[in-house]
């Protein structure tokens, strides 16, 4: 059965819990950038959870540049290097590649890209095979999110991840489905179909009326994206990332229409 989880810290884990979740998804680049005594207290808090931490999101903090002539994957290295062994230390499965700060392609005062796509797509299929390479030995697989065009320049669409994912050819670089970008960028669920099992690790999901949390008064329908799902056998994580005034109301409301969906 498809996992359902929560884009939160660890501080909500417990109310994740209670709604019904079976893990929370935090921030990469910002747990494993922490000193190592905040990241042991972490790792502590962590382990106390009724539910763990399967998954991260944000790999890349915007100061790295992937793409362009500027693009330099030395540093990179360095801050995965450390990244993925700590990851090994909680047994996390899941790291998101979204990172549109580091994956961008540079752009003129009109917004206009201004390096070749073709060379970008290269630097980034380069990135994600060194990254994949030191993922590996840590237990980690990399999944892939295309961007809506609001937030990124380069891989937007499902098809498009896919597609990087076979250029790299790594089997711990994956790919992402998040319904909330599929929406925005009028993208159906045949895509997850096309797909298929051998490439789709994990998923996001949003009412993307506003990017919150789904309830039963949605006019978005969440079926197609979870049936899309069930016809390749995926046995991933779906989590809920979006934004919340009251966090415990929401996740109750949120788990009541996703649950049956995942069935």
């Amino acid at each position: 059965m498809i996992k359902m989880g929560v884009c939160r810290g660890i501080e909500d884990a417990q109310i994740a819990y209670e709604a019904g979740f079976d893990y929370i998804e935090c921030g990469f680049s910002q747990t494993m950038s922490m000193p190592r005594s905040e990241f042991d207290e972490w790792k502590r808090r962590m382990l106390d959870q009724p539910i763990r931490c399967e998954a991260m999101n944000g790999m890349l903090p915007g100061s790295f540049q992937l793409t362009g002539p500027d693009a330099d994957l030395a540093p990179v290295r360095e801050f995965l290097k450390e990244a993925f062994d700590r990851a090994a230390e909680i047994s996390l499965p899941v790291v998101v590649f979204g990172s549109s700060g580091a994956r961008n392609i540079p752009v003129d005062d009109a917004g206009n890209i201004t390096f070749p796509m073709e060379k970008a797509l290269d630097q980034v299929a380069e990135y994600l095979w060194m990254a994949g390479e030191l993922a590996k030995p840590c237990g980690v697989t990399i999944a892939i999110e295309p961007l809506r065009d609001k937030e990124c320049n380069i891989i937007r669409r499902v098809s498009e991840g896919a597609d990087m994912a076979r250029r790299v050819g790594h089997p711990n670089v994956c790919l992402l489905a998040d319904g909330f970008h599929m929406a925005e960028m009028n993208e159906s669920a045949q895509s997850i179909v096309d797909a298929g099992s051998a490439l789709m690790r994990h998923c996001h999901t949003a009412n993307p009326d506003g990017r919150t949390y789904p309830r039963p008064s949605d006019a978005w329908d969440y079926k197609p994206f979870f049936d899309a799902l069930k016809s390749i056998g995926y046995q991933g994580g779906v989590s809920v990332e979006a934004g919340c005034d009251d966090f415990a109301a929401c996740a109750r409301l949120a788990f009541e229409v996703l649950d049956p969906l995942r069935k």
